[in-house]
């Protein structure tokens, strides 16, 4: 005798009920459609929101920049503390003139590169020398301004987190 458990009884002509071994239910289908939903719902919410892709945050830092008056030829911006600035400055490899890298420092809105001067990290001015591209907690970035430029009352000099935009620290030229 067969364990009739496993079959599916179906009305068949005659209106009578008889054996089917298709174990199918509409049930089961609308169930497996109902997590197919679901799951493709948290999957678009968690891109939506940010927790699958990795969203870029400006770095929590205290930057102080020294020797900001009128006449003034040499600037430095110091990392006073807080988070450090990862991939702050290029490998003297890919260089080329500019040195900045995920942090870039501005004067009067231009880009301070090598034709406006030369930068030197904690007293080292080959790039090559530096050793990081990182800028920590108690480093020294030291700008110097070539002979024909210096400082004078108005001027701005900015740094900003390029990822983000975000500007870090902006002060201004006083008299």
């Amino acid at each position: 005798m067969r364990d009739k458990r496993f079959f599916v009884f179906e009305k068949g002509k005659g209106g009578r009920k008889r054996e089917s071994k298709r174990a199918v239910s509409p049930v089961i289908g609308t169930i497996l459609m109902i997590v197919v939903v679901v799951v493709i719902a948290v999957v678009v919410a968690t891109f939506s929101y940010g927790l699958i892709g990795r969203e870029i945050q400006t770095p929590r830092v205290t930057l102080l920049i020294e020797g900001v008056k009128a006449g003034s030829k040499n600037v430095t911006v110091v990392h006073y503390g807080g988070e450090p600035l990862t991939e702050a400055f290029k490998k003297p490899a890919t260089q080329n003139g500019s040195c900045w890298d995920s942090v870039l420092v501005k004067i009067n809105g231009m880009t301070f590169d090598a034709k406006q001067g030369t930068v030197a990290l904690n007293g080292t001015w080959d790039p090559a020398e530096w050793g990081t591209t990182r800028f920590e907690p108690a480093d020294e970035l030291k700008l110097a301004l070539s002979e024909t430029e210096k400082l004078k009352s108005g001027d701005s000099i900015t740094v900003v987190f390029i990822p983000t935009g975000d500007v870090l620290q902006r002060v201004k030229v006083q008299e």
